[in-house]
């Protein structure tokens, strides 16, 4: 009896697998993928200088904390230094064991669908707390200079050294543009992004 039960248990799955592929279908599978010369990490790190967070550390994708700041000390853009509530970040290009030279040239640029025509970036926060409004970010650098960071425009370039390449930059709380005056600003929280692009040899 066990010998038949099994012959006809066998039989069943067979006629049920030759009755699921009775049909014909066809499909595509796309590939993609990239071949470079070597393969580095690339972080963003929140350098924790003005807010009480600390120093953290990300895989490519960063957040970074800015510090509460009152609305009465929100300037417009001064292209020369940052605005209200500096907060230090880094993006670093590790590419340690991949031999790549030193003084190979590496750059990065910013771009982002929320940043406006003088290269800062839009409030876009909508969570369920109060949104501040005429608010907006800029980025600056925090090297030897302070300049601003346009985002859309400037092309940030450096070297690398010891298999590294950093870019150190600063994010602030100014004024949106077409806002003078900060009693024209609205307090409440603050959220936006920027993508950033690393190219190097």
């Amino acid at each position: 009896m066990k010998h038949v039960s099994h012959a006809v248990l066998i039989a069943i799955l067979t006629v049920s697998a030759n009755s699921a592929f009775a049909a014909k279908e066809s499909g595509k599978i796309t590939f993609n993928g990239q071949v470079t010369e070597a393969t580095c990490k690339v972080s963003v790190i929140d350098k924790g200088n003005n807010n009480s967070s600390g120093e953290k550390t990300y895989d490519k994708d960063g957040t970074i904390i800015l510090p509460t700041t009152l609305k009465s000390t929100l300037t417009t853009l001064n292209t020369s230094q940052p605005g209200a509530g500096p907060e230090k970040f880094q993006i670093k290009v590790d590419c340690t064991g991949n031999s790549v030279d030193d003084e190979t040239d590496v750059t990065l640029a910013l771009s982002s669908p929320v940043q406006d025509t003088q290269g800062t970036l839009k409030n876009t926060y909508q969570g369920n707390a109060v949104a501040a409004e005429n608010v907006s970010i800029a980025i600056h650098r925090a090297d030897t200079e302070t300049t601003q960071v346009a985002v859309g425009s400037t092309l940030l370039a450096s070297k690398f050294k010891d298999e590294m390449a950093l870019f150190d930059m600063q994010a602030s709380y100014i004024l949106a543009q077409g806002t003078t005056d900060p009693k024209d600003a609205k307090a409440g929280v603050v959220d936006t992004m920027t993508q950033y692009t690393v190219e190097y040899q």
